[in-house]
């Protein structure tokens, strides 16, 4: 696993838009363990988990920091207002952190997650509900990196990171 995952981040230092993201699951699942799906679940729950951590700091760093006056009028040469940014920032934590809750969910309420993406998507087709729901099910099979006794080692190996 240690060279699947070593491989893997090489790709996704060299492949354009963090196309490489795919490569560690892929390699994981052509030793047909798990399947695809299942490995690209520990991915998402990884980028979700890196994202809600690492916007956290972010926050935290801008709440504690001395505002500079005047402001740049933008980054770099970037068309980017810098007066922008600290928006941005703090628009990023409630995304992550609304997707770590709806992993949670699905981890926790399993049935009762599907039973409801089933039923919302069952209004439009009860065929495609039934091809989502088997997907976002294999799916969230790789958040087990959400049990106690994984999650606490993972959260303080990123946030050590």
């Amino acid at each position: 696993m240690l060279g699947t995952g070593l491989v893997g981040y090489a790709i996704v230092f060299f492949a354009p838009l963090r196309t490489g993201e795919v490569a560690r699951p892929w390699l994981v699942a052509r030793r047909r363990e798990v399947g695809f799906l299942q490995a690209a679940g520990t991915v998402v729950a990884e980028r979700i988990i890196d994202g809600v951590t690492l916007s956290a700091i972010l926050v935290l760093s801008l709440a504690e920091a001395s505002p500079l006056d005047p402001l740049p009028a933008h980054i770099g040469k970037l068309p980017v207002s810098v007066a922008a940014l600290p928006a941005a920032a703090y628009a990023t934590l409630p995304v992550f952190g609304s997707a770590v809750l709806v992993m949670l969910a699905f981890g926790r309420w399993r049935a009762s997650s599907q039973a409801l993406l089933r039923r919302a998507i069952g209004l439009i087709s009860v065929r495609l509900a039934g091809w989502v729901v088997l997907r976002v099910e294999r799916l969230s099979d790789g958040l087990a990196l959400l049990r106690p006794e994984h999650a606490s080692a993972y959260l303080r190996d990123t946030v050590l990171y």
